[in-house]
């Protein structure tokens, strides 16, 4: 009874011994630790398009989605008076983004991880195509000549390799799991840098709401390409995940087409929540689809040491088994993307208001000694679940 007026709902009393244990808290971060509630402030187009085309298409996939980012999308659609188009052969793809055919376009709407994975396709099938088109013989020819340079650089890379100092298994573990800043989202060294011929800069300055409306409250506003073409490693964007913003790609038809800067703020109340954890002795972990970069920004502003980024549901379940080795390991989610990796926590909480956070890090201090007669928390703090199996969740997961 006196839980029930605190709002929570425990399916077993294990887990409220085990809430009084655990030494290592995995937090997601969209709707966690941020609001959960998206803008798309600012785009950087490529030169094949316009503002209002890019926005049609993608939005046109996005209206079939029913992750936050999606809202984003068809609010500043709104905001261009741009209608999204029907979207037909609609997929998700879990942990990127989505995908779907809009006025005849395929249009992919996702992370940085996508953007190279759809171009790297896409290059591979023209030069399919291309040598299809050659004389036989000088397609074999150039077969041979990449076969016998595929060979010398392994039996380069075979040589070198007793040379090299061996590095130590725990800062490989790190470096893995916590990303590379100057790679990709899985700390791999990145590719080539995607390009779009040319590139413009469309700003909704109205939305951007002066600089407060980042993640880490650093807007930058303003700015944009000088000059030169569209590239993953663009100045812009990469400054814009540097603040703390999420960064998707617009690809068309396989090319990049424009990239979106979308800002979730950090609840007011995150960093008082961690600091409270930290002081329990509790050891907060976040995990999150995001870019290393913008992830380590939000750890920074709410004071988390150790950030794993760019996972996938799957690499964020096999995360919370590796944590279990050493403690007893809670997990806090709002649904989206968790499912898998709340299944196996110790204690698992699916919550319906993002605001618990600080609420949870207040139930874990007295969870040896809530009374019947203790005072609820305020009504914002309501709704909380704490689960003894995993939540089935409605949100298709994204990131």
């Amino acid at each position: 009874a006196g839980l029930a007026r605190w709002g929570i709902l425990v399916k077993s009393s294990r887990q409220m011994e085990l809430l009084a244990q655990i030494r290592t808290l995995a937090l997601d971060k969209t709707g966690t630790l941020t609001e959960g509630k998206f803008r798309l402030l600012q785009m950087s187009l490529g030169g094949a398009t316009t503002t209002e085309r890019a926005m049609q298409l993608a939005a046109g996939v996005e209206a079939v989605s029913s992750h936050p980012i999606a809202a984003a999308f068809l609010d500043f659609a709104q905001s261009l008076a741009v209608e999204p188009p029907p979207c037909t052969e609609f997929e998700l793809l879990e942990g990127e983004g989505v995908v779907g055919t809009v006025d005849g376009v395929r249009v992919h709407v996702g992370s940085e991880r996508l953007a190279r994975r759809v171009q790297g396709e896409r290059e591979a099938e023209e030069k399919r195509k291309e040598r299809a088109a050659m004389p036989r013989r000088m397609r074999e020819a150039l077969e041979r000549k990449e076969a016998e340079e595929a060979q010398a650089e392994a039996q380069a890379e075979a040589e070198a390799e007793p040379q090299s100092q061996p590095q130590p298994e725990e800062a490989k573990a790190k470096g893995a799991e916590k990303g590379d800043a100057q790679g990709d989202e899985k700390g791999v060294p990145s590719s080539p840098p995607l390009t779009a011929s040319s590139s413009t800069v469309a700003i909704d300055e109205e939305a951007c709401g002066g600089g407060d409306c980042c993640a880490t409250g650093a807007c930058g506003g303003g700015g944009g390409l000088q000059g030169g073409a569209l590239r993953l490693d663009s100045a812009l964007p990469a400054k814009w995940k540097r603040d703390g913003s999420t960064v998707l790609w617009v690809l068309l038809d396989g090319e990049v087409a424009a990239a979106c800067r979308l800002a979730d703020r950090v609840r007011a109340d995150s960093a008082k929540a961690v600091r409270a954890l930290k002081e329990l002795g509790i050891t907060p972990v976040m995990l999150t689809g995001d870019h290393a970069i913008t992830a380590r920004a939000v750890c920074a502003s709410v004071g988390i040491a150790e950030c794993h980024a760019g996972m996938k549901p799957q690499e964020k379940l096999e995360q919370i088994k590796l944590l279990k080795a050493d403690a007893v390991v809670g997990m806090i989610g709002d649904g989206v993307n968790d499912g898998p990796a709340l299944a196996v926590a110790d204690v698992r909480v699916a919550i319906d208001q993002p605001a618990l956070l600080p609420f949870i890090a207040e139930a874990a201090t007295h969870a040896p000694r809530l009374q019947p007669n203790a005072t609820p928390p305020s009504p914002s703090h309501a709704h909380a679940h704490a689960y003894a199996h995993a939540h089935a969740h409605a949100h298709a997961p994204r990131w």
